[in-house]
Parts: structure tokens; sequence; C-alpha cells
């Protein structure tokens, strides 16, 4: 991958190595990413660091995207965005590592699951300002031209109890390059807006279907679609694009115009689902 002089710069190499970092903490994602919580030795400020070990992936595309990830990230300022500091590309281990803010580890998956737990729904002025903020950095993302395409609770980070940043950009695309779009790699199928399984193309519309599902789950406790089994992806694919029921648990603690909201996002026809700037003005509404 390396031998591509082009793909090589998009990784930005700025004298630094791995040994420049004091490492505090680490985390495992999955078989090729890690996260390390770890204190520079050059200004003892404290940030989150990403690692990519190109080793262990298999997918040429998985590659290309886990270094597009911090072209596409560089630029991104905004409050509801972990914000990106710089990277660098270790070539003699096929490792990336991109540094960013320190990020906790908790997410809105974990605040999902301690109402679960208590069997309470959360208060409606917190699922409000949580709205807000997620829309808001979707919104963000949009304007910039760049389709986040894995929206979830695990990708939604809170800091202080209270702020959301959003994380996880590691399939995230330029919404002009519209070749990429249809190189579809399969994350979390189940927050996947049904166009992205047919050959039809799709736009920034994605991302307001998956924080839709987003929204309903931290509502209802569920996915508005609830998958036990996925036996393979063409069953996965009809049941998404063929069922139409929306499940709503606890219909009656909030009010209706954040039902009609989230209903409207997971509207499976792109062309009437909002857009992120819909939902960012409705949120304000209600």
């Amino acid at each position: 991958i390396y031998n591509n002089k082009k793909m090589y710069t998009k990784a930005q190499e700025i004298g630094e190595t791995l040994n420049d970092y004091e490492i505090l903490s680490t985390k495992v994602i999955d078989s090729y990413r890690t996260f390390k919580k770890v204190k520079s030795k050059k200004n003892n400020k404290i940030y989150s660091m990403k690692i990519v070990d190109f080793n262990k992936i298999k997918d040429l595309r998985e590659k290309k995207l886990a270094l597009n990830e911090q072209k596409l990230i560089q630029d991104l300022d905004n409050p509801h965005i972990i914000k990106y500091h710089h990277s660098f590309l270790d070539v003699s281990t096929n490792k990336l590592y991109i540094i960013m803010e320190l990020i906790s580890n908790e997410t809105l998956e974990d605040l999902i699951k301690v109402y679960m737990e208590i069997g309470k729904p959360i208060p409606q002025e917190e699922v409000l300002d949580i709205f807000y903020q997620c829309a808001a950095g979707v919104y963000y993302c949009h304007r910039k031209n760049l389709i986040h395409r894995d929206i979830k609770p695990r990708h939604l980070f809170l800091i202080n109890k209270k702020e959301i940043k959003i994380g996880g950009f590691g399939v995230s695309v330029d919404e002009k390059k519209r070749g990429e779009l249809n190189k579809l790699i399969v994350r979390t199928p189940r927050y996947m807006a049904p166009e992205m399984f047919t050959d039809k193309g799709y736009d920034s519309k994605v991302d307001v279907y998956a924080l839709g599902c987003t929204f309903h789950i931290l509502c209802y406790f569920s996915l508005p679609r609830d998958f036990i089994t996925i036996p393979d992806m063409y069953g996965l694919r009809e049941e998404i694009v063929d069922v139409d029921k929306v499940r709503f648990k606890n219909w009656d603690y909030y009010d209706q115009s954040i039902k009609n909201l989230i209903y409207q996002m997971i509207d499976r026809n792109p062309v009437t689902r909002l857009s992120s700037a819909e939902v960012l003005n409705k949120i304000k509404e209600i």
C-alpha cells in the first residue's frame, strides 16, 4: 500500500514517533484498531491516540479509508466533533497514528444502558439536548460535504456527562467524490438506510436515517426495526427495504413532536426524508 505515493501523502508526517508519547492506558477496538490515552513528551498535554495497524487489514478499500480518515477530519472544527490534532505514519511498522483531543470512554450507548437497567426513560429535556448536539454535529459535517456513514450511539461520546462529540469517522467519505459512495463497506447494518442496500447510490441523508435510529433507541430502548437474526445480506436487505413498521416503547412518555421527528428521520424514502438542516430546525421548534 505504501508503494503508492499518492496514497502515502494522505498521512501527514510531522517528525514524531510513538516514542514521543507516554502511554497511559490502552483500549482495543478490533483486530486492527487500538485507542490509547497518551501524554506528549514535548508539551505534556494529554491526548487520545488512534492506532491503525495496516498489517491486519486485508481489504484494500479499508486501507484507503483509514489513510483518508485523517485527511477528511483534519479541517473539522466544531464543538460537537472530536478535534483532530495531527497524525504520523510509521512505515517501518505499517501503522498510522492519529492524535486527537482526549475523550472519555463513555458513549451514548453507555447512557442508554444505564437507563435501561433502572427501567426509566431518559428525561425529555435531556433527550432534546442530546438531539440538538448530535444534529448540530451532523449538520456541520454535511456542510463540509462529509458523509459519516456510521452514526450510532457508540460513536457519540459523552464529555463530562453532558457534552456530545461525534467520532468514528473510519468509513466517512467526501460527498463530492461520488465514486466512493457505491463502494459499500458494512459497519453497522441495523443503522444503515435502505438505499445503501441498493445500486441507486445515496447521499448525506443516510446519516439522518442512522441518527433517527439512534434517537429512537435513545427514547424507546430499541431500534425501529428489530433484527433478531441476520442470516445473510439478502435477508437483511429484504427486511430493511420492505418492512415499514415502527415500534415505539415508552410511547406516551415523550411529546408527539418527538415521535413525528423520529419517524420523518427514518423515512425509508430518501427524497421525503428530512435533511440534517431540517432536523436541526425541527429540534429547535420542539
